[in-house]
Order: structure tokens, then C-alpha cells, then sequence
């Protein structure tokens, strides 16, 4: 009985399972690993990902910016308190003394507003205080009091809301734009962890593929060894062998390599303080990848794309935006033709004094306080008003017809741009599709490659154990199938990262992942 008689590649893989050394060497490459899932891999990436600490600040500014632009319809208070005086000389020969001295005190206070529609109003109410040195005037101090209501329309330039409201939906659209920045961001991080992921499950199967290469290697070395030994092989088989040994370790070396770089691109996207870059604390990823049936309905996976894609919408903001710019500036080319309104109660108080004229003694009818004064001007007692129109237009107008022409073609370049970008959603939906099918055909083609790999090796090797074969061919056929081993792993996480890209084109991921963006202000 041969000692290392192995009839079939299952017996090889069982040596290896069972070999002390290659166990041994299994725990290394294990120890120290964190169980990591997908899921927890791709909340911690959103938690701790620098680009999207950066980005998320980004939408928060826009929301002032916008708040901003509409807060130019809150109402304003205003008032005003001042003192004066006045010294001046009078050539009425009624004038005593000659040069008059009069000081005065105002306060005032009111509120002015403008409408979506352009409207704006002005109230305003103040009161006068006069001391003079007049000795023929019947009233001093004489307190003077103004309610004062002045409206303008613009019914040409400036007309309407959308004259008025276009800087609130130009920064509107701002902010949508900025938190469509921060949602292809987080689509991004998205998208690059979960196919990161995959690369590192890969590299994982890829490891555990090599090993069991190696196994077979050092085990047909081993059977080399022996049939050299009792004189069935020519000593030159073992170094056949042992280079196919050595290149197998060689393999290896850059397996362990491919799944610390793997590794490393998923820790920079976690960015956790629990699995630095480049520490000796690996993954061990938890999730394994299952077969997942998507419809490729072209129709269908376009039409959500222009429903979810953030790129889109931002496409559509800027075309608004444009379009907005255009009728306004539209509307500056007009002349301005306002129609203004005003209306002013007002009154007349003070302290009567007598006046002896020519022999007659006058005194004012008008006695009251300055409270009497501002209950006059609030009753209406007195009043006079104006209507009117104001018209202006600058002769020839070139700055506002400038600004209709450059904003007419930035508009017509939006719209094509809208179009550029539906062109490129297609694109990029059927090339994400095409990847998707092929990565599924692919699964079934090389399961099915590493079953006849499996069947080669397996009767190359009975037939070299009856001495049909040779060394040579068995070791190619052990290449063939560690090749075919990690074809198949590699095509099961291709169809993941293939679905991730999908999700992505489609604008999908997110939902896909069960995240939900909340923008500021909704």
C-alpha cells in the first residue's frame, strides 16, 4: 500500500484540512480580526466619514442664505429723536424780537414693509416740540404731530412675484443644490464601502483559495518525494515540485498583501479609532454574498433615475434657476412706472399765549398739550393726501439688455445640459445593467469551470498514481483549479459590487440600504 495514495482532489483538500501546519497557519491569518457586517460597515462610514463631515456642513449654510433672501419681506421698525435749534433774522417789521430763536424737539416712529408683489408701505408718526422767543406768536411751545401712510406699486419694472421673489427661489434652489451635494456624497460613501466590502470578502476567499493551493502543492510534493524514493519517478520530478511549492508561497505572500490593502481602503472609509490604518487589528468580514434577482426593465431603471438621482435634480435646479435669472432680468428692461400714494393726518398744539396787535388782543383757539396734539393727528382731524405716478427709463438701456441676452443663452446651455445629463443617466444605467447581467452569467460559468477543473484534477490524478501522467500536467491542473476556485469567489462578489453600482446609477442605494436623508429646513 502507497502511503500518500490520494485517488481524488476532495482527499487532497481533506489532508489539508487536517494538515497541523497549514491549520496553524490558518489561526495567524485569522487572529485579530473584527467581525464586521456590511450594514455596520457602511453606518459607521456615514458617522465617521471625513468628506461627509465636511459636505453636511454645506446645506446648513445654504439654509441661512436662503433664510436670508426671503427675510427681505419682514417688516422694519424705525425711529428717530432729535434736537435742534435755530437762530435766524426776520425782515417782517411784526418780528419781536428781530431775530428769532426757536428749538425744536422731534421723535418719530415707524414701520415699512415690502410685498411679494412688489407693493410697499411706509407708516410713520411724529411729534414736534417748538420753543421760540417770538413774542407775537399765540402758541409757545406749539407741538406739531404727523400720522403719515405713503404706499408705491410698481405696474411695469418690478411687477409681480416674480419680479419680486426671484433672489428666495435662486437661493431655494441653492440650498437644494447643496443638499443634492450632500447626498451624492453620502450615495458615494455608500456605494464605495459596500463594493470595498465585497474587495475584502474577495481578498478573504482569495486567501483561503491560495492556502489550499499551497496544500495541494507541498501535499503532490510529498507524493513526488515518495515515488522518487522507491524509484517509480526520475529524481528531476521533485524539483518540478518543489517550484511549483515555491511559487504557490509566492502567491500567497501577495494574498496576504491584496487583503491588508483591502482592508485598509475599508478602514479609511469607517475611519474608526478602533481599526486604524495600517494597525495589525484586521476584518473579518461577517456577511457572506447571496444571490440577489433585480428586474433590468431599461425603461423602468431610467425613469427612477430621473426620479432619485440627486446629479438629476441638480441638473433641473440649475435649469430653474436660469430660467428665473431670464424673466427677471426680462422685467428690468422695462421702464419704471410706479404709482404712489400718500396720505398725512396731522395737527396743531401748544401753550396759547395773548398778543396785543395794533391795540387787539389775539389768542390761539389752538391751546392743548402735545398728548392733544398726537390724539388730532390720530383722529383724522386734519389730513391732505397725493396719487400719483412716477415714471423713469434710462435712455437706450444696454446694461438691462445685456443681461437679458446672457441670461437667454446660460438658460437655452442649462436646458442642454438637462439633456447632456439624462443622455448620461441612460449611459450609465444600461452599462450598470449590462454588468449586472453579465456578472450573473458569469457565477454560473465559472461554478461551472471550477466543477470541470475539479473532474481534471481529480482524473489527472489517478492517472498519474498509475503512472499515465506526469508531474507536470497534475501541477498545471492544480493551477487550473485554485484559478477557477478564485474565479467563482471573485464573480459572487463582482455580482454585489455590480447590484451596489446598479443601486448607484439608478439612484437606488440609499433606499436599498434603509437611509433616509433629512435636509435642514424639512
Amino acid at each position: 500500500m502507497r502511503p500518500f495514495r490520494t485517488s481524488s482532489i476532495g482527499l487532497i483538500a481533506l489532508a489539508l484540512a487536517l494538515h497541523p501546519v497549514y491549520a496553524v497557519a490558518a489561526e495567524s491569518d485569522a487572529a485579530g480580526g473584527k467581525p464586521l457586517g456590511l450594514r455596520q460597515s457602511i453606518e459607521q462610514a456615514l458617522a465617521n466619514n471625513l468628506d461627509i463631515i465636511v459636505q453636511k456642513t454645506k446645506p446648513v449654510a445654504s439654509e441661512q442664505d436662503y433664510i436670508a433672501a426671503d427675510a427681505q419681506f419682514d417688516p422694519s421698525l424705525f425711529a428717530n429723536l432729535s434736537y435742534g435749534r435755530t437762530e435766524s433774522p426776520s425782515a417782517s417789521p411784526y418780528a419781536i424780537p428781530a431775530v428769532g430763536d426757536t428749538k425744536t424737539t422731534t421723535a418719530s416712529l415707524g414701520v415699512q414693509q415690502k410685498f411679494s408683489y412688489g407693493t410697499s408701505y411706509k407708516l410713520s408718526l411724529d411729534s414736534t416740540k417748538a420753543d421760540s422767543n417770538s413774542l407775537v406768536s399765540t402758541l409757545n411751545p406749539y407741538y406739531t404731530s404727523n400720522l403719515d401712510l405713503a404706499v408705491t406699486q410698481p405696474l411695469l419694472k418690478n411687477f409681480g412675484k416674480d419680479s419680486n421673489t426671484y433672489q428666495i427661489i435662486l437661493a431655494k434652489n441653492a440650498k437644494g443644490v447643496s443638499d443634492a451635494d450632500f447626498a451624492l456624497k453620502v450615495i458615494d460613501v455608500v456605494t464605495k464601502t459596500e463594493q470595498t466590502y465585497w474587495d475584502v470578502v474577495a481578498a478573504e476567499r482569495d486567501l483561503a483559495v491560495q492556502k489550499e493551493a499551497l496544500a495541494w502543492a507541498k501535499d503532490f510534493k510529498q507524493q513526488v518525494d515518495t515515488k522518487v524514493k522507491v524509484g517509480v519517478l526520475a529524481p528531476i520530478e521533485t524539483a518540478a515540485a518543489e517550484a511549483q511549492v515555491a511559487s504557490q508561497e509566492e502567491i500567497l505572500i501577495k494574498s496576504r498583501l491584496a487583503i491588508r490593502n483591502a482592508q485598509d481602503s475599508l478602514k479609511a472609509l469607517i475611519n474608526s479609532k478602533e481599526l486604524p490604518l495600517g494597525g495589525d487589528d484586521g476584518i473579518s468580514p461577517t456577511d457572506e454574498p447571496v444571490y440577489r434577482e433585480v428586474s433590468l426593465n431599461m425603461q423602468n431603471l431610467r425613469e427612477t433615475a430621473y426620479d432619485k438621482r440627486p446629479d438629476y435634480h441638480q441638473a433641473l435646479l440649475a435649469l430653474d434657476s436660469k430660467l428665473t435669472e431670464r424673466a427677471y432680468n426680462e422685467n428690468q428692461v422695462l421702464p419704471t412706472l410706479n404709482l404712489v400714494a400718500e396720505v398725512k393726518l396731522h395737527s396743531l398744539r401748544g401753550e396759547p399765549q395773548t398778543v396785543t396787535l395794533s391795540g387787539q388782543s389775539l389768542t390761539s383757539n389752538l391751546g392743548g398739550s402735545q398728548t392733544d396734539s398726537l390724539g388730532d393727528a390720530a383722529g383724522g382731524k386734519y389730513y391732505d393726501y397725493s396719487v400719483g405716478m412716477q415714471f423713469e427709463y434710462p435712455l437706450f438701456n444696454r446694461a438691462a439688455k445685456s443681461r437679458v441676452v446672457k441670461s437667454q443663452v446660460e438658460s437655452d446651455a442649462a436646458r442642454t445640459s438637462l439633456a447632456v445629463m439624462r443622455q448620461t443617466i441612460d449611459l450609465q444605467v444600461l452599462a450598470a445593467a449590462r454588468n449586472v447581467e453579465a456578472a450573473s452569467q458569469t457565477i454560473e460559468a465559472t461554478r461551472l469551470s471550477r466543477v470541470l477543473a475539479e473532474k481534471k484534477l481529480a482524473a489527472e490524478s489517478r492517472k498519474f498514481e498509475v503512472g499515465t501522467s506526469t508531474s507536470f500536467t497534475v501541477l498545471q491542473y492544480q493551477k487550473d483549479l485554485a484559478a477557477a476556485k478564485s474565479a467563482e469567489m471573485k464573480a459572487a462578489t463582482d455580482y454585489q459590487k455590480a447590484l451596489a453600482q446598479l443601486d448607484q446609477a439608478a439612484g437606488t442605494i440609499l433606499e436599498k440600504n434603509n437611509i433616509t436623508l433629512t435636509m435642514q429646513g424639512q
